[in-house]
């Protein structure tokens, strides 16, 4: 029996009414893991129409390998599990939406067959690619907002996503920048009057940096086991899959700068980097 609600806007998702306890089911395919949301509420299913991984595309609920649930509690607020599993109960509905983004998004992140996903942010100018490992709360959202702004092209605000040859490809999902007293805002590539990237590229330039205020960039430049070891440390699956996330992070090492050290305001630092691409 289909379900009545609105499909997701991009990319549209099927879902579908699977008993007369109203359990509503949305699936989908993102970088090759296949996972199934579920919900018992109406409102929550709408909501979950914002929190479409990127690139992702329908594929039947019945092949899903994952599963994520999301139920209301009769007043009591909301539950979220994994396969079945516990995560956290008595939340408010915002609160689980986010949770279950963050654990979405780091499961897909830790189990695409075929890409090796790091904590990083990247920008194309000029074609060649910048790349800025880092957890959060460094800062990197900021800078990558900053090289938007100055006429980078957007590949990644959170997740830099590598195939076996070392080339990065693009995971527009849309910039989260916080401030000392909210939680992250979501902004498009656009809104910087930028655009997004289609086509994988090398990193040309690896950036380590931390935000310090009134830090001056004096960076070091770092060996190539310096960088590999700095860009696991920022690597998700380097512990279930370390052969594989070593061979993919030396080949992206190799042919790239890669720089360390404290910086100050992201709009300082963004003309320094983007003259460090033309040398």
């Amino acid at each position: 029996m289909q379900d009545a609600s609105r499909p997701m806007a991009d990319p549209t998702f099927r879902n579908r009414e699977r008993d007369a306890a109203h359990t509503h089911e949305l699936a989908f395919e993102s970088f090759g893991v296949r996972i199934a949301l579920t919900t018992n509420d109406r409102e929550v299913l709408t909501r979950l129409h914002e929190f479409a991984p990127p690139l992702a595309h329908p594929c039947d609920p019945a092949t899903a390998q994952h599963g994520f649930r999301l139920d209301a509690r009769d007043g009591d607020g909301y539950e979220l599990q994994l396969n079945d599993e516990l995560i956290k109960e008595y939340l408010t509905l915002d609160l689980a939406l986010q949770l279950l983004d963050m654990h979405m998004c780091g499961y897909i992140a830790v189990h695409a067959p075929e890409r090796i996903f790091v904590h990083a942010g990247a920008v194309a100018y000029r074609g060649r690619l910048i790349v800025v490992p880092g957890a959060s709360f460094s800062g990197k959202s900021t800078l990558v907002g900053a090289l938007l702004r100055a006429g980078a092209t957007y590949y990644s605000d959170d997740f830099a996503v590598f195939d076996e040859t070392g080339r990065v490809h693009p995971y527009p999902k849309p910039l989260s920048l916080r401030d000392q007293w909210s939680e992250g805002t979501p902004h498009t590539a656009e809104s910087f009057g930028a655009s997004t990237g289609e086509e994988p590229l090398p990193p040309s330039l690896i950036v380590l940096t931390n935000f310090r205020p009134e830090a001056e960039w004096r960076p070091r430049r770092l060996s190539s086991g310096e960088a590999v070891l700095a860009m696991l440390s920022n690597t998700l699956p380097a512990q279930d899959r370390p052969a594989e996330s070593l061979s993919v992070i030396t080949r992206a090492v190799n042919g790239a700068v890669v720089l360390e050290g404290d910086r100050g305001e992201a709009e300082a630092l963004t003309p320094l980097l983007l003259a460090e691409l033309d040398a």
